[in-house]
């Protein structure tokens, strides 16, 4: 059976098929050995999947890395009956494990980088399609909050990333990039509060910070009260005027 080339190698149809012909050749090759064209041709099979697994996630690098080393042992292998069937054996194990992660665990569907409104989403540790969909709609609200002001260049690079996160659900690193967990239960204020600490550190100057004491907390609170259009005190507003306005004029200008 000729397997054919997809863009979606962990269906689980896909994946059935890539089985049962490892598993039938297999069966075939104990019997009688192979040659070193057939080795190849059924670890391209095998390879696609590999490749499709991503993500640092411990549960999917245990299987890509399962995955990878059964066809290098396919690539290493005899082929006489029982060294090259025993490999092709091995390499059908592990696209059966793969198909209970992507059905059973529900972890196949990831895209590894993706544009959100006005974030760009990297996807280090591989969330499912499914478990970044709540981070993806506040992203795209925010956009179009933060856009309204002109601060779209106050957004930029979210890390999803569990080890990184260290249990926040969005924060921001301080060195110009966002870091979130989309497992965690993400706040109203939670993703403005981290783009209102990048304004705060990377797009103001000495004088910005003065004219809010060098409280950036301060400055954060009324931000996000802006951005969402909350009512706030006259002074308030006339230091985000003067703050926040001419930044986002000047990037207007620009």
């Amino acid at each position: 059976m000729h397997i054919a080339l997809t863009k979606k190698p962990l269906t689980t149809n896909h994946l059935d098929r890539v089985f049962r012909e490892l598993d039938e050749v297999a069966v075939a090759v104990s019997l009688v050995g192979t040659r070193r064209q057939m080795m190849e041709k059924l670890i391209g099979y095998v390879e696609p999947v590999a490749e499709a697994l991503v993500g640092s996630r411990p549960k999917v690098a245990n299987v890509r890395g399962e995955l990878r080393r059964s066809m290098h042992n396919a690539r290493k292998a005899r082929v006489g009956a029982r060294d090259a069937s025993d490999a092709i054996w091995a390499m059908a194990q592990a696209v059966k494990d793969t198909k209970d992660l992507v059905k059973r665990q529900r972890l196949g569907n990831v895209e590894i980088v993706d544009e959100v409104g006005d974030f760009s989403l990297l996807n280090v540790w591989g969330y499912t399609v499914s478990e970044t969909a709540a981070l993806r709609q506040e992203l795209r609200a925010v956009s179009r909050q933060l856009s309204d002001l002109g601060f779209e260049d106050a957004v930029g690079t979210v890390v999803l990333d569990e080890k990184r996160a260290k249990r926040d659900a969005f924060q921001y690193d301080g060195h110009g990039d966002f870091i979130a967990d989309p497992k965690r239960s993400l706040g109203d204020r939670d993703v403005l509060e981290a783009v209102g600490q990048k304004v705060w550190g990377e797009l103001f100057e000495a004088r910005h910070r003065e004219m809010w004491q060098r409280d950036p907390d301060a400055f954060i609170v009324a931000f996000v009260a802006r951005v969402r259009g909350e009512g706030q005190p006259v002074d308030t507003r006339a230091r985000l005027a003067t703050t926040i306005g001419r930044i986002a004029s000047r990037r207007s200008a620009a």
